[in-house]
């Protein structure tokens, strides 16, 4: 590989340094998450999703999170794309039962590429239904994530690395943290396209909390499949 084409790994890798060189010390949990994306590409630039995935936590020992993802994307003008979505996130507990969570989502992400990289923003607005019994006067809780990405397509190989930030706008069961930023992800993967419609990926992910108790902070295995469906107009 010659230095013109080693070159275009450096933003990558200076992007990796940074993001893991801002992250604080603190008590750590180990965790894997495994996920089943479907795609389906429909008319009219519209395109239809499924993701199913499951988490586990306390050193990959124990089951943490089911949930089922569900949404529509739009993609207008070049390189935007807006989505709405419901996730259903079933919650395993410390009492061996589970808990339900349920959240709406609405994005809005834009893509600039010069092939072969390609950089990506992505907004996204969350609301969550913790608990319809909740002592509290309102169960809705709202956050606004950003997502950063940068990918570097290879043949059939695309490494990529990844940073967001989640900002509370108003949670009434942590209600001290509101407005304010609370917890960031920084990600760096391989996806290997298969062919058109088959993709995996393998990735490591860091999760921390911003100024906030360590509760949450892991560091996490990540696989996953995708089945990508293309439209065939008749």
């Amino acid at each position: 590989m010659n230095i013109m084409k080693r070159s275009r790994f450096y933003p990558m890798a200076l992007f990796l340094v940074i993001s893991i060189g801002c992250i604080g010390q603190s008590k750590v949990d180990n965790g894997l998450w495994s996920t089943i994306s479907l795609e389906k590409e429909l008319p009219k630039k519209f395109s239809f999703s499924f993701d199913q995935e499951i988490r586990f936590k306390d050193n990959i020992s124990r089951l943490d999170i089911l949930y089922s993802n569900i949404g529509f994307d739009y993609s207008f003008l070049k390189g935007f794309k807006t989505g709405i979505y419901y996730r259903l996130t079933e919650k395993y507990t410390k009492e061996n039962e589970f808990k339900f969570k349920h959240k709406f989502m609405f994005d809005i992400a834009y893509r600039y590429k010069i092939s072969p990289i390609s950089i990506s923003y992505r907004s996204r607005i969350q609301s969550e239904v913790k608990d319809y019994n909740s002592e509290y006067e309102t169960n809705l809780a709202w956050f606004w994530r950003n997502k950063f990405e940068l990918k570097y397509s290879f043949k059939k190989f695309i490494p990529h690395v990844s940073a967001e930030f989640y900002y509370q706008i108003k949670d009434p069961w942590n209600s001290a943290l509101n407005k304010g930023w609370h917890k960031q992800r920084f990600s760096f993967g391989l996806d290997y396209k298969l062919n058109k419609k088959n993709e995996f990926g393998l990735y490591y992910l860091i999760q921390r909390g911003i100024d906030v108790d360590d509760s949450n902070d892991i560091n996490v295995i990540g696989i996953q499949y995708k089945l990508t469906l293309p439209y065939n107009k008749q």
